[in-house]
């Protein structure tokens, strides 16, 4: 299958992430890297690699991927999806939550690394939920 740009910004823009098995790794970032890259939605490595095509490893990594976030920090701020529009406001709740405290978790100094929390949705401003001086 032969793919143009456009197609593949739309391709892109419709899921959220993508994996790709390991022999196919090149194809992959030759084909689609100009588009996927700057996106944040090339195959990784560090996500897991999938040596070869096998149904279960695939539905494993699928598993893996939802479980999980990927967080960017090119400045002192931590940003990252927490849910869909689709979601419930329990369902946000909850997904806001477990970000939080694995976040924690994760930081060195754990909620000492933390000044503020916000919540911003698509097209709003964000609202402050922590605030620590």
């Amino acid at each position: 299958m032969i793919f143009n740009k456009t197609e593949i910004k739309k391709l892109a823009k419709k899921y959220d992430a993508f994996i790709a098995v390991a022999p196919m790794m090149g194809k992959v970032a030759t084909k689609f890297g100009r588009v996927f890259g700057p996106m944040s939605k090339m195959p990784s490595p560090q996500a897991g690699i999938i040596p070869k095509e096998d149904e279960n490893l695939v539905k494993a990594m699928i598993e893996k991927m939802n479980k999980s976030i990927r967080i960017k920090n090119k400045e002192m701020a931590i940003k990252f999806s927490v849910g869909k529009e689709n979601l419930s406001d329990d369902e946000l709740k909850e997904n806001i939550d477990s970000a939080i405290k694995e976040l924690e978790r994760k930081l060195p100094r754990g909620r000492d690394n933390i000044k503020n929390i916000l919540i911003k949705f698509t097209m709003t401003k964000p609202i402050v939920i922590v605030e620590r001086r």
